[in-house]
């Protein structure tokens, strides 16, 4: 590994342990310098090498570069780039979905049946709300998704569906356009919301497992995904 690979690899690893949350900044270039032995070159190379992972930002005279705690937009990126390399089609996209949030709402009924429902009803006020406003009401729904999944409490399949969520994301905003004036279908959303959440909150985890799969597959055979490339929204997460 060149130096400014190696130092970017000593910092990668520091952030994600949470080294700089106190400062929150790598110090100064001359410390670094200092710190690593290395070049100035080296070290300014280390830096837009974390800068372009969006691990940092650099501001134009500040005597610090200031730490950014890794987030899911970035893997987001870089997995819609790649699903767009593979011609991966937007159906595809949502399967993924349709094989994993079944499984979460059973263990969201085994688990959590006391405290999920009251989390989730509070998103489904929010979408209705929101009936009038397609777009951000598609946007709640995504929510909705992704917090079913979290509350699944896997950590490792939560942080993949957000990053998947950025895709549904920009997906959502060219799809809901379509919805305005269609408030009778957005209520039938709502009402699949509500039936999840009260199955949930009698704890019948096969019971929400089967109808949540159910609705996905009406969802995404009758309703939301032509059969379009994924690279139709990659600009939308750039």
């Amino acid at each position: 590994m060149k130096i400014a690979e190696r130092v970017a690899a000593d910092l990668r690893r520091q952030i994600a342990a949470g080294d700089f949350v106190e400062t929150g900044s790598l110090g100064s270039e001359a410390e670094l310098i200092e710190r690593y032995g290395a070049s100035r070159p080296s070290v300014r190379e280390a830096i837009r090498i974390l800068e372009s992972e969006a691990l940092v930002e650099v501001t134009r005279g500040a005597r610090s570069v200031k730490v950014k705690s890794p987030d899911t937009r970035t893997p987001a990126r870089h997995l819609s780039l790649l699903l767009h390399s593979l011609k991966v089609s937007l159906r595809d996209v949502y399967g993924a979905r349709l094989m994993v949030e079944p499984g979460a709402a059973r263990m969201t009924a085994q688990n959590s049946w006391d405290t999920a429902p009251a989390v989730l009803r509070e998103i489904i006020e929010a979408e209705e709300a929101l009936l009038d406003d397609p777009m951000m009401f598609g946007r709640m729904t995504v929510t909705f998704h992704q917090t079913l999944v979290e509350l699944a409490g896997n950590q490792t399949i939560d942080a993949l569906v957000k990053s998947l969520g950025h895709i549904f994301l920009a997906h959502s905003d060219v799809l809901f356009r379509e919805y305005e004036g269609q408030r009778a279908y957005l209520e039938k959303g709502v009402k699949a919301h509500r039936r999840l959440v009260d199955l949930i909150a009698d704890c019948r985890p096969h019971e929400a497992e089967e109808f949540w799969r159910n609705h996905l597959e009406f969802v995404q055979r009758d309703h939301y995904l032509p059969d379009a490339q994924y690279g139709e929204i990659v600009d939308i997460l750039d």
